[in-house]
């Protein structure tokens, strides 16, 4: 091989360990700047190694296709251009990742092309790598997902020295270097390109798998990993289905729907790039709702069908619960105890619990509480440099997100949730009002993330990097720190000037009719909440709770993120409520006994999985919208039983709930320090039990106020201060049955109509098929007398006359009339299930 300068070398990949060989043999003749995953690149050792040769760091993009990791995308084939340009040598692999069979798959990536686009002059170097496939750094092994590069070559290591080192079995493996060809087609699109590298790279044949045993003095082979098999087959996808998909791969790909074919890959005959593939995914979530799907997944025409029929099979080995989880020793019972602010109750659960299980997720692993409380300690430590009081964060349910919010907490800081889902206008304006500078997020997250954040990028402070950061001394003053008691702590972390009427955390309103407004939580507010919580609902030692909410929902922050901090409840996390098939399993996996969430999610979760995924299940949580009666059933058909509350995030959030074992009514019945009244709500009169009025909150659980420009949401009536919480309901035998928001009634002919009722009705007639709205209701005034009028959005084919005629056969009164139907393609929703009042009004 002759020596230069501006050479892209581009090997195939059929193992973890191959770049390592490939680069020390060609390291002595280039010096070359390798193109690494960033998981790779960030490994702890590699970095070092990896920044002083100036590698690149590029994302996977095997897995996520967030906007955010596509600029990341762009940004390293930006940089290895300019490498190329300045004469180094770039080792990039062209299918950027490793191969999944014995044979060489570059699909439709268009790095290498892009590359040579803009440096045609460079001077293509191939190599390709045979032996490999088969071997435990392949995926030969470790099956669907590559193997993880540290415990692999510890494995290795320990292999060498149980085969002492020169006995170990070897592999035959070859590498052979060639310079581009003349035929080698430098200037073809992107498909014809990887056409020619995917046949070079195979054509010798398929590669192995080659299996060598792991010792000298028996012939046991390793076992290969096996694929589960799809229960649907691509024929039994409707129809309609089928078509829908056709039409968007055949717009995608600039063809006719003639030339799309459920075999056609993706890639290889499509020509579809990891970021057209990406936009493929994103189209599922939003024209099929399936947003579980990887985009390792969805490598042909007929998987895309799959998934949007809801199908698609991952390859899915036996649910392993981690040995760690099951512990073998008697746990304390969940319980709060006298702390009064949320970090000094942390410590205390700390000390508690001893070396019990902590929280888990899939990411993070299992965590015990003294590791617990070491990482929040050290992540503390870091958090006190930053000079601003508030802090916002961005972060998923999750171990890390629990974790940075407990260390914002010891660190004297306010944590500022922000919700990912309410677009531009409402994010920002959460940002503006709370004046944070600093959004604590994570890269992770964000490549997952569907949802284009990069007006907020120059605020962003990626939880990897703090990672990073921590020094070793840090750590060790963490370790030490870890050791001391809560006395100690609150003396060395000055927690004792924090009281329990200080704000905790700071979370926004949904948005729903207006814009989102601050609501500052007090450590009071929380600890109330979370200690009526726990004496209604009586959680076990053994429990398990699954928590799914994302921490900016006031119960995903109360209920999923501190409750299990400060009680030393047992729970694991996943990021995203959607993936119903996941959660499913996580059931399974973690051993759930208990789970909250809103009626649409929970519903999602129970219609995913079978009696084997939730045979541990005891008990559910549903709130935030009305529980249909069909997901009572549900949950008793899987020996669980579904307790239905009401919450609002300016009381912490829980009002009232029912009780384990005690028949059902309404919303339930207040927590423990929690007042509640009925009033008239023109001049808040209070009214005799069982009569609907505006329904009035007291207690230490409800918020002061709201952050500056919002209106007081006090009123006075029966001579004490009240939250308004804007809803109507009556109260009967110390129960809470709702009626509808306020805001939802229109008084015509000096009568009140509730929109909700009427939205009930029209349900029944027409119900959705897919947990979908398919209707909403608006009240407009009139341009002429001014006089309000109903309004009907729908997606279906529902005409004025069936509309008030269905009506009209329920009862309800005759001036409840609807004056308009209006046909839409879908119902706004907020992130959160909600539908969406103020874009709907936008609809009219």
């Amino acid at each position: 091989m002759p020596k230069t300068g501006g050479g892209l070398i581009l090997p195939n990949h059929p193992a973890e360990i191959d770049p390592l060989i490939v680069s020390s043999l060609l390291w002595k003749r280039f010096r070359l700047r390798p193109v690494v995953l960033e998981k790779y690149y960030y490994l702890p050792f590699a970095h070092f190694i990896l920044s002083l040769i100036r590698s690149i760091p590029i994302p996977d993009m095997e897995f996520e296709s967030g906007p955010y990791k596509r600029r990341r995308v762009e940004a390293a084939l930006q940089a290895g251009i300019e490498a190329l340009r300045q004469k180094e040598n770039l080792l990039l692999y062209p299918s950027g990742r490793l191969m999944s069979s014995n044979q060489e798959n570059i699909g439709g990536n268009s790095g290498v092309h892009t590359l040579l686009q803009a440096v045609p002059e460079a001077q293509v170097i191939l190599v390709r790598t045979r032996g490999l496939f088969g071997s435990i750094f392949s995926r030969a092994i470790s099956g669907s997902k590559s193997p993880e590069f540290w415990p692999t070559v510890r494995q290795a290591l320990l292999l060498l020295l149980k085969n002492g080192i020169f006995f170990m079995p070897r592999r035959a493996v070859s590498i052979e270097f060639l310079p581009a060809p003349p035929d080698f087609p430098r200037n073809a699109d992107a498909l014809t390109l990887n056409r020619w590298l995917t046949n070079w790279y195979n054509k010798p044949g398929p590669d192995g798998p080659t299996l060598v045993s792991y010792s000298f003095y028996t012939d046991r082979l390793p076992t290969l990993a096996s694929t589960a098999e799809s229960s649907l087959t691509v024929s039994n996808v409707p129809t309609e289905i089928r078509e829908v998909v056709t039409a968007k791969v055949a717009e995608l790909a600039d063809r006719s729907t003639e030339q799309i074919q459920p075999d056609l890959k993706l890639g290889e005959d499509l020509g579809f790039d990891s970021l057209q593939t990406a936009e493929l995914l994103s189209w599922l979530g939003a024209e099929f709702e399936v947003l579980d799907v990887e985009l390792g997944e969805i490598k042909s025409v007929g998987a895309l069908m799959l998934a949007a029929a809801g199908g698609l099979a991952r390859a899915q080995a036996a649910i392993n619960t981690p040995s760690e989880w099951q512990e073998e020793y008697t746990r304390p019972v969940p319980a709060l105890g006298s702390a009064l602010t949320l970090p000094a109750a942390f410590l205390q659960c700390c000390e508690r619990m001893g070396k019990c299980v902590a929280i888990a997720d899939e990411r993070s692993g299992v965590l015990k509480w003294p590791r617990l409380k070491r990482t929040c300690l050290a992540l503390a430590c870091y958090l006190k440099t930053l000079p601003e009081e508030r802090i916002g964060i961005l972060l998923p349910a999750s171990t890390g997100a629990s974790v940075i919010i407990m260390a914002a907490m010891l660190a004297r800081k306010i944590p500022v949730m922000l919700n990912w889902t309410v677009g531009r206008s409402h994010l920002e304006h959460a940002v503006t009002s709370s004046g944070i500078e600093t959004i604590i997020t994570s890269q992770a997250f964000l490549d997952r993330l569907d949802v284009d954040l990069g007006y907020l990028e120059h605020r962003f402070l990626f939880v990897e990097e703090i990672r990073r950061r921590l020094s070793f001394c840090t750590k060790i003053w963490a370790c030490l720190q870890a050791q001391c008691g809560l006395h100690t702590l609150s003396k060395i972390l000055k927690l004792n000037l924090l009281h329990a009427s200080h704000t905790a955390v700071i979370l926004f309103t949904s948005g729903s009719e207006a814009k989102p407004k601050g609501v500052p939580l007090s450590h009071r507010n929380i600890l109330t909440n979370i200690k009526g919580g726990g004496s209604a609902l009586e959680p076990k030692s053994e429990d398990v709770l699954l928590a799914f909410l994302p921490p900016f929902h006031s119960f995903g922050m109360t209920v999923n993120a501190l409750l299990p901090l400060v009680t030393g409840l047992k729970t694991a996390f996943h990021p995203n409520p959607n993936e119903s098939r996941k959660l499913a399993l996580a059931c399974a996996k973690w051993k759930v006994s208990l789970m909250a969430g809103t009626p649409t999610f929970l519903g999602g979760i129970l219609r995913a999985g079978s009696r084997a995924h939730f045979n541990r299940l005891r008990i559910l949580i549903a709130g935030a919208e009305p529980t249909p009666h069909q997901l009572f059933e549900q949950a008793q058909a899987f020996g669980a039983e579904l307790i239905e509350g009401y919450g609002i995030t300016e009381c912490s959030p829980i009002v009232t709930v029912n009780r384990p074992h005690v028949p059902r009514a309404g919303v339930g019945y207040p927590l423990e320090g929690v007042e509640l009244l009925s009033v008239d709500h023109q001049n808040l009169t209070p009214l005799p039990q069982g009569e609907r009025g505006l329904i009035l909150i007291r207690g230490e659980s409800v918020f002061s106020g709201y952050l500056e420009g919002a209106p007081d949401p006090f009123v006075e009536a029966a001579g004490r201060r009240w939250y308004n919480s804007g809803d109507l309901g009556y109260i009967q035998n110390g129960a809470l049955f709702l009626a509808g928001r306020l805001k939802r009634f229109v008084k015509i002919g000096g009568e009140m109509v509730s929109l909700p009722a009427l939205e009930e009705v029209l349900s029944l007639r027409w119900p959705s098929e897919d947990e979908k709205p398919i209707l909403a209701l608006c009240a407009k005034d009139s341009a002429d007398s001014g006089r309000p009028e109903i309004h009907l959005l729908t997606v279906k084919n529902i005409s004025l006359e069936d509309a008030n005629q269905t009506i009209k056969a329920a009862g309800l009164p005759t001036l409840a009339r609807i004056s308009a139907v209006h046909r839409v393609s879908e119902i706004p929703q907020l992130g959160s299930g909600k539908i969406d009042l103020q874009k709907l009004e936008t609809l009219l």
